[in-house]
């Protein structure tokens, strides 16, 4: 269960609400200008930069004590699962088995629950459905984590999303074949590097129009990426 869930629930069966009657909740009205899945990242970020007194100690590494979930129409709820801070061993082990399985539950067995819970402040589960407007709004929302230097990431079944501000990543191959994706999350990003993968390149740029970025492949143990300038998108995907 969440630590708290909020949203208008203005499209949330009433089992749902039922369910979640013990869950504190920040309930909107349903006129507003930000959806849900934005209020459950903000509040994520606040936490994990220690700006939400309430949520105070509750964040752990590698653990879900502080779940926020948002009753978003994207064909599926937003949860954000905070990940930072620090707390004894044995409470931490309790909590990294919890959210473990709560990101298997989106992640499916393509992906490592326990990896991207160490590598990241903020997971974003949820976050695409049959709602393509609130999913590119969902994506769109890895740039305020990223502007506030918190580590996020989107996850699904199949799919990794994160965006990354000028500097260094390294993205380890999978066992399963996958597909590396770079987009610009803006007009342009410049100065891209690529090392360890199928199409590599130097002093490369991506622009909003074009599919230049799309379906690499790591070749090496790790694909290495670098870029100097711009938001970019970089999406791990199974086929």
């Amino acid at each position: 269960m969440p630590d708290k869930a909020l949203g208008d629930f203005d499209s949330v069966d009433h089992s749902i609400l039922e369910k979640y009657s013990d869950t504190d909740k920040d309930i909107y009205s349903p006129v507003k200008d930000f959806t849900d899945g934005e209020a459950a990242v903000e509040l994520a970020v606040k936490i994990v930069r220690g700006m939400d007194a309430s949520y105070s100690g509750k964040g752990t590494a590698g653990e879900a004590n502080c779940g926020v979930e948002a009753a978003d129409t994207a064909g599926n709820s937003v949860e954000a699962a905070d990940t930072s801070g620090s707390r004894a061993a044995s409470d931490a082990e309790e909590g990294i088995a919890s959210k473990n399985i709560m990101v298997r539950r989106y992640a499916g067995y393509f992906f490592d629950p326990e990896e991207i819970s160490v590598q990241n402040d903020v997971i974003i589960l949820g976050a695409s459905g049959t709602r393509l407007d609130h999913t590119m709004a969902n994506i769109s929302l890895l740039k305020k984590t990223c502007d506030a230097g918190v580590k996020a990431v989107i996850i699904n079944e199949r799919n990794i999303i994160r965006v990354c501000s000028p500097g260094r990543i390294s993205v380890k191959r999978r066992e399963v074949k996958s597909f590396l994706s770079l987009m610009p999350l803006g007009d342009k990003v410049s100065g891209i590097e690529l090392k360890g993968f199928k199409y590599e390149g130097s002093d490369l740029s991506l622009h909003q129009g074009s599919s230049l970025g799309i379906s690499n492949e790591i070749t090496d143990i790790t694909g290495e990426i670098s870029h100097k300038e711009g938001y970019l998108l970089v999406m791990e995907t199974i086929d």
